[in-house]
């Protein structure tokens, strides 16, 4: 099955739960943007918060960050990728984009 970036309809988003509108409030896209929420810091809880999101709507998590060191990639301090490309164990930030089925 194949997927691609959809959009929430306000009426989907209102229907959520308090708590998840105002998670996506805090780390809300600009209007321009198809993401749900950009920018998210990877942390224990906010990870928490995208997999119960995850377990409402269909979401794609996309992985951001700073080309930093990754240890088995070798000597360099830093790993040479392309611009839209970060790899989970080497990513700062997470943004969620809404999935759709084509």
């Amino acid at each position: 099955m194949t997927y691609t970036y959809g959009t929430i309809d306000k009426l989907e988003r209102f229907c959520l739960p308090l708590d998840v509108q105002e998670f996506l409030r805090r780390y809300r896209a600009p209007k321009k943007e198809t993401a749900i929420a950009k920018q998210i810091p990877i942390t224990d809880e906010n990870m928490q918060m995208i997999d119960r999101i995850a377990s409402m709507i269909p979401i794609i998590r996309r992985w951001r960050g700073s080309s930093r060191f990754l240890g088995e990639l070798g000597n360099s301090p830093f790993y040479v990728r392309p611009q839209a490309h970060c790899q989970k164990r080497g990513a700062e930030r997470v943004s969620i984009y809404y999935r759709e089925k084509l």
